[in-house]
């Protein structure tokens, strides 16, 4: 199970950049605050244009029981499959395009009359064009694009230096849940705890062979079930059992009042909303716009005299879902004499990207 990091206090205010994202802008240093407060670090996916080694911290473990790493191997079979898909289609598309700008009369597909004639490859030739390069888009399809772009799955996530400190929300609590179904027990059981009460003694045979009779006459078609009730003034018993369906992914929230005592925090206020809107947010691979990077990933941390609180609950790695700005908390828009509002209020919702089982609530406290 992969271990959480100990960041003394020294260390963590030397490698993290939290002078310019903290709130208050002294939540990390002053005794005030008895030492407490809540770091927001921020992890990149590997593919995203922020990760630069001079902002990212290396030997960081990332990505904190999020298990993505159970179906790698998996995945990159997939991944060489849908590659080979794609290229296969690619193949043809380029042969057909061959085969059309060739029978159009351009003479080779380097041939430069077809361009400068003026048509481009309008009429004769677009439509033989078209066909095969369809075919090439629905071979691959959208699946295909993303195996041949990515050459693989399960990218790591890198740890940028940028974190974010805030102080210790007003209310915090933690949600555990896990989901069962009501399910009717199938005729089979019901037969067979009957046919177990006969033998053990505490049901009849007589009754062992009404109960089997009855079960399989109720299971009927529906009008001959209904019919046979009707005339027996007998229903069937939807014998039920609570059957375990999953654990429930978590999800929390937090809520935080902004009220800049200075010039310096009210700027700080600004950077933090702005840096978890662009962090929840994903990026463009490229400027065809086809493509998106997953949005950055969060690891939520509480400290306490500089160190990480063994008494309050952790977190696997999280995702930011919804994020609510809100300029006017006590229903009054109110600013200072630059336009900056006296008061802000963020919620910020997550989900966890790992569900719990018994293994990380024994050894890892979530």
């Amino acid at each position: 199970m992969a271990q959480r990091t100990q960041y003394t206090k020294q260390k963590f205010l030397d490698v993290y950049k939290t002078d310019s994202f903290s709130y208050p802008d002294d939540v990390t240093t002053s005794e005030v605050y008895g030492g407490n407060f809540a770091v927001f670090f921020i992890n990149v996916q590997e593919q995203s244009k922020l990760n630069v080694d001079k902002d990212i911290i290396k030997n960081v473990i990332t990505g904190i029981n999020n298990n993505a790493g159970n179906i790698s191997t998996t995945a990159a079979i997939a991944s060489q499959a849908m590659v080979g898909a794609f290229q296969g289609g690619l193949v043809g598309a380029i042969g057909g395009v061959y085969d059309a700008v060739k029978s159009a009369g351009a003479g080779n597909a380097g041939d430069t009359g077809l361009v400068n004639s003026g048509k481009g490859i309008l009429g004769s030739a677009a439509k033989k064009l078209a066909a095969p390069l369809g075919g090439a888009i629905l071979k691959g399809g959208a699946a295909g694009v993303i195996a041949y772009e990515s050459g693989g799955f399960s990218k790591p996530v890198k740890r940028l230096k940028t974190a974010i400190s805030l102080y210790m929300p007003s209310s915090l609590s933690a949600t555990y849940g896990v989901q069962y179904n009501e399910s009717e027990v199938p005729l089979t059981m019901q037969a067979a705890n009957a046919v177990g009460g006969m033998l053990n003694g505490t049901l009849p045979v007589g009754d062992t062979s009404k109960a089997i009779a009855t079960a399989v006459g109720f299971k009927m078609s529906g009008d001959a079930a209904g019919a046979l009730s009707k005339l027996s003034k007998l229903a069937p018993n939807p014998t039920t059992e609570m059957v375990f369906q999953s654990v429930e992914t978590r999800t929390f929230s937090f809520n935080y009042r902004f009220a800049p005592r200075s010039e310096k925090e009210a700027e700080n206020v600004l950077r933090i909303i702005e840096q978890f809107k662009f962090h929840m947010h994903p990026e463009f691979k490229d400027q065809t716009g086809f493509l998106y990077i997953y949005p950055s990933e969060f690891d939520i941390v509480y400290y306490s005299g500089g160190q990480e609180n063994p008494n309050l609950h952790k977190h696997t790695s999280c995702v930011l879902i919804n994020m609510v700005v809100n300029y006017t908390p006590n229903s009054i828009f109110s600013t200072f004499d630059n336009g900056m509002p006296t008061q802000i209020e963020l919620t910020l919702s997550f989900k966890e990207l790992a569900k719990l089982d018994k293994d990380k609530i024994s050894e890892g406290g979530f």
